[in-house]
């Protein structure tokens, strides 16, 4: 019982001394609506959605645009905190019309997520057995901003917005770790 209290008085000062939010639920459902899933918006309607200086050097052929063709998860989840009412920023970041916006999920996770908001759930251990919806899955998905990291890989390979049984684009069982930004 002492060490419950003791783990519960942490828990508390942690959330009152620092300067670091967390999302609530009305604005994940925000950033949820607002994600442009890419079976609806392609990566040419996207780089238009945000553009900009974006826009200009995000055209086909330039190695930006090749990077981003098969990966746009940090875009896409930038775009939609943006249209949400969050200030993304980042030094890897780049501008559209009037925001900023990543292109890297690990990027997006250590310059933005990480230094911005607490995580309060973290699971891991290789080769994890995700209990959350996938695509055509059966499970149920916790409402938060999600980023998972890849640990054969060294870095973050994905970020996603999930709410109430719906998710932006997809979890990956490649990835090692998953990283809630929730509620």
């Amino acid at each position: 019982m002492i060490g419950h209290l003791i783990v519960s008085g942490l828990n508390h000062w942690v959330h009152q001394s620092s300067s670091q939010n967390t999302f609530t639920d009305e604005q994940i459902k925000i950033i949820r609506e607002n994600y442009p899933e890419s079976g609806n918006i392609s990566l040419d309607e996207l780089i238009k959605l945000i553009g900009g200086n974006f826009e200009k050097v995000v055209t086909p052929g330039s190695k930006l645009y090749e990077d981003l063709k098969g990966n746009t998860c940090a875009t896409r989840l930038s775009y939609a905190m943006n249209k949400a009412g969050f200030k993304v920023s980042g030094k890897n970041t780049y501008q559209g019309n009037g925001m900023r916006v990543f292109i890297s999920a690990d990027f997006m996770a250590r310059e933005y997520l990480i230094p911005n908001f607490i995580r309060p759930n973290v699971c891991g251990g290789p080769k994890l057995n995700y209990p959350i919806e996938t695509k055509g899955g059966g499970f149920s998905i916790a409402t938060s901003i999600i980023a998972q990291y890849d640990i054969s890989k060294g870095r973050y390979t994905h970020v996603d917005v999930a709410y109430k049984g719906s998710i932006g684009t997809n979890l990956y069982r490649s990835s090692s770790n998953l990283n809630f930004y929730g509620l």
